[in-house]
């Protein structure tokens, strides 16, 4: 199961227990439909920015060696390692999901008045994944 953890301040600020379970995707339609007024997105849209492709600084998009399960470059046929694109959400997004679990929760905020705090929020997407917050985002 994916969880949120929100810094002790906004844990205080909105009421929310230290962990909060959720299954990403699984939003009310209410919670659709507030995502759309609110927020301004789809949850198409959601989805293109939490999958979002990295860029450098000359605007190409950032790639990586793909790994193996035991974490070792996963080779091509010429023995060269494979390539794959660097997604990292955008900082709304992550705002958005948060949002969303809250919403789900019985929390309800409007959007213009939900600013959850980077530092010491925590994102973990599933059971496996690796907890991330918008602090291990690049700029």
């Amino acid at each position: 199961m994916a969880w949120i953890e929100l810094a002790e301040e906004d844990r205080k600020k909105y009421g929310t227990p230290e962990r909060i379970e959720f299954q990403y995707g699984e939003w009310g339609l209410k919670s659709i439909d507030a995502l759309e007024n609110e927020v301004g997105w789809t949850l198409e849209d959601l989805g293109n920015e939490l999958q979002r492709k990295m860029r450098d600084e000359h605007g190409d998009v950032v790639m990586e060696n793909k790994l193996d399960d035991a974490g070792n470059p996963v080779l091509a046929d010429d023995g060269t390692a494979e390539q794959v694109e660097v997604t990292r959400p955008s900082k709304k997004a992550l705002a958005a999901v948060v949002w969303l679990v809250l919403r789900g929760i019985g929390i309800r905020v409007p959007w213009d008045d939900f600013d959850p705090r980077a530092v010491g929020l925590r994102v973990n997407w599933s059971d496996e994944g690796k907890a991330e917050g918008p602090e291990d985002l690049p700029a």
